[in-house]
């Protein structure tokens, strides 16, 4: 619901979405419409699989000490690869 509100989307879905409207339609809205109701639905299943997975995997993280250690090594690891970049590029 609030990207249909988002003022960035309703300028993507009008400037995007007319290349699929057919003009000799006799109404503009339903094609908008539908064209909008597909691209919502996709929206939500997409984020929706990522919101399951992440719980999924936050699940698996916390009740594996291994899998915790091995993950907060590997996020360190890359934050001193950051950090180290950033000094020599300095």
């Amino acid at each position: 619901f609030l990207s249909l509100l988002n003022p960035k989307m309703i300028i993507f879905y009008v400037s995007f979405f007319i290349q699929f409207i057919d003009p000799a339609y006799p109404s503009a809205g339903v094609p908008f419409f539908i064209l909008g109701a597909i691209l919502e639905a996709c929206s939500m299943i997409y984020l929706s699989l990522l919101i399951f997975g992440a719980v999924a995997v936050t699940n698996m993280v916390k009740h594996n000490k291994k899998l915790s250690k091995l993950s907060n090594s590997c996020i360190g690891a890359v934050f001193l690869m950051f950090g180290a970049k950033l000094a020599l590029t300095a």
